[in-house]
């Protein structure tokens, strides 16, 4: 979701400016963009299931959520 946020606002002509509300698979959400930093509100999470190097959160949504050190040049799996 924040992938999409980031990319509605930057596209050309832009979606929206500064906050947004959009219906997703697991309902309503909410998000803003501040100092190039997206802030996303969503569903609350059902569940989590921990792994070594990634969480997988419910929502009524799945979603993968990998931390990682830095995002410039890190390799986005396909």
């Amino acid at each position: 979701m924040v992938a999409a946020v980031w990319f509605s606002l930057r596209m050309p002509g832009g979606i929206f400016t500064d906050k947004t509300t959009f219906i997703a698979v697991d309902g309503p959400h909410d998000a803003y963009v501040q100092n190039g930093l997206v802030y996303l509100k969503m569903a609350d999470v059902r569940s989590v299931q921990r792994e070594s190097d990634f969480d997988f959160l419910n929502t009524g949504s799945p979603h993968y959520v990998a931390f990682v050190g830095r995002r410039k040049g890190y390799q986005y799996r396909q």
